[in-house]
């Protein structure tokens, strides 16, 4: 009996995909305490990988600071993607300057900071990174619309993946979001099939 208690305890504390339905941030530091206490998150307490992603989908002002997944830390929850209305009817456009100054500090810290989200019911799909305390791109598409924006130069692995390509047949959606994070971060898609000790993360409010 313990031993089957334990081992569900270990299985709450294991790595769980997310990705789609969800906005997160990666950053290259494996100080999830540290990166809890710069965001500010309100009664911030110790999470398992379980409850941490079920409650980020379940509350919209909550954030899960991830246990380090091959040296990225993740920050997931929807206030890590500043919409000018987190109401699911509403996320139709970035705030680019409340990006900015969420990323470049970061950056400033951990030498770069990025940020994906994708929403699938009003089809809107975004990235962006900062450097060095800088913002250097940002790209947003929303289906529903059809309109684009973007900040910066397109990188080659946008180029390389026609990222950005929009027209007839071609237009980003949530599976180029997975796969520019996979290349550029890590895919939290893959999460489940990760083998790696159990941990806890960090869960708090903004």
């Amino acid at each position: 009996m313990q031993e089957a208690k334990q081992r569900n305890s270990d299985d709450e504390r294991t790595p769980r995909s997310f990705g789609h339905k969800m906005a997160w941030l990666a950053l290259p530091c494996e100080d999830g305490a540290r990166i809890a206490k710069l965001l500010g998150l309100k009664r911030a307490v110790p999470c398992t990988w379980a409850h941490g992603i079920s409650k980020v989908y379940e509350d919209h002002k909550c954030c899960f600071v991830t246990p380090a997944v091959n040296r990225w830390t993740l920050v997931v929850g929807w206030p890590t993607c500043p919409f000018p209305s987190r109401s699911e009817s509403d996320c139709v456009a970035v705030d680019q300057k409340r990006l900015g100054k969420l990323l470049e500090p970061l950056s400033a810290k951990f030498s770069a900071a990025y940020m994906f989200a994708s929403h699938r019911v009003v089809e809107t799909h975004v990235w962006a990174f900062a450097e060095h305390g800088r913002l250097v791109r940002v790209f947003e598409y929303s289906g529903e619309s059809g309109e684009q924006a973007e900040f910066g130069q397109q990188t080659s692995t946008e180029r390389e993946l026609r990222a950005c390509v929009v027209d007839e047949n071609t237009f980003p959606n949530e599976e180029t979001v997975m796969t520019l994070a996979g290349r550029w971060t890590v895919d939290p898609t893959t999460f489940d099939s990760l083998s790696q000790p159990a941990s806890a993360g960090w869960i708090g409010s903004v």
